[in-house]
């Protein structure tokens, strides 16, 4: 019996279109473009698994071997997002849940307009439709996340075994006891077990994805090799490490206490890094001491990206930003420029998460700027035609340049974070002085004209992930 790709539920088939009776989702019996079609059935069963690494992987085969498999798209923005379709009890119907929660539109995802637009009509409408279903979830969960507090240590670990019939495992109870010493010693302490307790009946994933983007330091626990691997936990601390690669972490600040095990057993992506056996007799202490250590830099690296009273006076005076739904800060407007930019991380409190569009257009004066990396988002024109601008950081949460973002700017290097997905069109157009363009993995699309008529342009590193290269990008 045919089932749902996307939440395994039973279909019922309308003409050439199969409609799930349970999510609403639906496809057109032959999906025309592609000729995996074993390839595609195995991209959805690892999907519905929830092992979305692997889901992303095989649907950017798929979108490789055939780039009008409108499927491959789709899938590849569920997975990526973490997305899958779970009951809801109050309608007896599948919803969406995200297991990755993201500061990004689902709505403006590359894949999800790709998928949009290579569709047959009735396909498109319906994931037009559950794109603003996805959306309007994640705004709700990014908001509640909002609002919940920081904190300074989030613990992994395996609370049951419903396999083997263990209602709580005895990493839970040890994980416990390692909770109750940190809270003593006045840290703040993510342990679902406790922390989630009164959220019966919600969704988690807004207060895990909170904690994991708050905490600065991560310790996974474990017994036994199979915990560190199984779903939940691989989901926790995998998303962790990603924050750490894209500099949104320190690189020590994830630890491992493993106990009776032989660490060599331990997840390869684990292994190297700073782990204690938490049998040993002085093993509380030279975690207390490493704690400490990472706590104490992670304090001194925030005080770095914020600006003294008087500093931050003068920068409300030189720039126009307000706040959005989410309680982010966009940098709408600059009034009076400088040679040297400082953009602090936060305003009153609030994350600043965006560059408007024009915001810094035309200013002459700019030498250099220093963009936090809480920034996500660099829109159309920001520094357009900002001719004196050599040196900008590109923050390591950005996912995305907008359209002419740094035409005719003076920029002589250019390295761009894993983080960024898409360089929009003619984003770095007429840039004279750029010799060098080193584009990290994780960038999948470079638009039209994007780097056209850099004429210094000598070196140009591009990544595997790379989807599109559009007309006319390096001309």
């Amino acid at each position: 019996m045919e089932v749902c790709k996307i939440c395994g539920g039973t279909v019922s088939r309308i003409g050439n279109v199969n409609v799930c009776d349970a999510c609403g989702n639906r496809w057109t019996t032959e999906n025309i473009g592609s000729s995996c079609t074993d390839e595609n059935k195995r991209a959805w069963e690892v999907l519905r698994n929830e092992d979305f690494e692997k889901a992303t992987e095989l649907f950017n085969n798929l979108i490789f071997k055939d780039g009008v498999d409108y499927e491959a798209y789709w899938g590849k923005a569920l997975a990526e997002n973490g997305i899958t379709y779970v009951i809801d009890l109050n309608e007896n119907k599948k919803i969406p849940t995200f297991h990755t929660l993201s500061e990004n539109s689902f709505l403006e995802n590359v894949d999800v307009q790709k998928a949009i637009a290579k569709a047959p009509a009735d396909i498109a409408n319906e994931y037009q439709k559950q794109a603003k279903l996805i959306e309007k979830l994640r705004i709700e969960w990014t908001t509640k996340a909002s609002k919940e507090p920081p904190y300074d240590i989030f613990i992994s670990f395996k609370d049951s075994d419903k396999a083997n019939g263990i209602k709580r495992t005895q990493d839970s109870i040890d994980a416990q006891d390692l909770y109750n010493v940190l809270i003593s010693e006045g840290y703040k302490v993510f342990f679902s077990r406790i922390s989630l307790r009164d959220k019966v009946g919600e969704q988690y994933e807004p207060y895990i994805y909170n904690a994991l983007n708050t905490s600065k330091i991560m310790i996974v626990f474990g017994e036994k090799p199979d915990y560190f691997v199984s779903p939940w936990i691989r989901n926790e601390w995998t998303r962790y490490i990603k924050k750490i690669e894209r500099n949104e972490k320190r690189k020590d600040s994830l630890i491992v206490l493993y106990k009776n095990i032989n660490p060599g057993d331990l997840p390869m992506a684990l292994a190297n890094r700073q782990s204690i056996d938490y049998s040993s007799f002085d093993a509380s202490t030279r975690l207390l001491k490493h704690i400490e250590k990472v706590i104490e830099e992670s304090k001194k690296e925030d005080s770095n990206l914020t600006l003294s009273p008087n500093k931050m006076q003068e920068f409300k005076k030189d720039f126009d930003y307000y706040e959005n739904e989410l309680g982010k800060i966009t940098i709408e407007r600059c009034k009076n420029s400088h040679e040297r930019i400082f953009i602090p991380r936060e305003i009153d409190g609030k994350i600043v998460s965006r560059i408007g569009k024009e915001c810094f257009i035309g200013q002459s004066k700019i030498k250099q700027i220093n963009l936090p990396d809480s920034i996500t988002e660099i829109e159309d024109l920001a520094f357009s035609n900002c001719q004196s601008l050599e040196k900008i950081h590109i923050p390591n949460g950005l996912t995305e340049i907008g359209e002419e973002a740094f035409y005719n700017t003076g920029i002589v290097n250019l390295t761009l974070p894993k983080s960024v997905k898409v360089i929009g069109d003619s984003a770095f157009c007429h840039c004279r002085n750029l010799k060098i363009a080193e584009l990290s993995s994780g960038l999948t699309s470079i638009r039209e004209c994007a780097f056209q008529d850099c004429k210094e342009l000598e070196r140009v590193i591009l990544p595997d992930t790379l989807v599109e290269i559009a007309n006319h990008a390096f001309c």
